[in-house]
């Protein structure tokens, strides 16, 4: 049940999003009648979901088991909309942002004898500093700022990484 009520839900508060929107965008009312658009628009999902888990609760959760081949063809197929859409959107972010946050876990918690409670802290920190730094040299592309080879004052070339760093900052702010 949960298979196809979720997507549907989703593609159901999204075409309602969009009309919402467009209706908003259309007409001109008052203040209340805006907050009364957007509060009917924030409890139709929150609705569906309690309606879903009534359900689930009233009819049973449907299992549905994959085994080893059916995995690996879920996992190719969210590959391959993963990178179509970075290709479609021309960026890499979805791509790097999933890899960040699972495969962290996945090499520490098979490749490692560590403790789960240090491998859930450290592939956590792992993830979450890998993202930001990510994050810093997107914002550092976006200023124009070459990151793998930055010049100051011309053809002076900083070669010590901390002073590479606060020259990226000193040039963001």
């Amino acid at each position: 049940m949960e298979l196809f009520d979720y997507p549907l839900f989703t593609a159901c508060f999204l075409l309602l999003f969009m009309k919402s929107m467009g209706y908003l965008a259309s007409h001109r009312l008052s203040k209340y009648g805006e907050w009364f658009v957007l509060s009917l628009l924030s409890i139709v999902p929150i609705g569906g979901f309690i309606l879903l888990i009534w359900l689930n609760n009233r009819f049973g959760i449907t299992v549905v088991q994959f085994g080893t081949i059916g995995n690996i063809i879920l996992f190719c197929l969210a590959a391959f909309i993963f990178i179509g859409c970075s290709i479609w959107s021309k960026s890499l972010v979805l791509i790097i942002i999933p890899t960040l946050l699972y495969v962290p876990k996945y090499v520490l918690t098979y490749y490692t004898q560590l403790s789960k409670d240090l491998q859930m802290i450290l592939s956590y920190f792992i993830s979450i500093l890998g993202i930001a730094f990510y994050l810093f040299l997107l914002y550092g592309k976006e200023k124009g700022i070459d990151i793998t080879y930055l010049t100051v004052h011309g053809e002076k070339e900083i070669s010590d990484t901390l002073a590479v760093y606060e020259a990226v900052l000193s040039k963001m702010i």
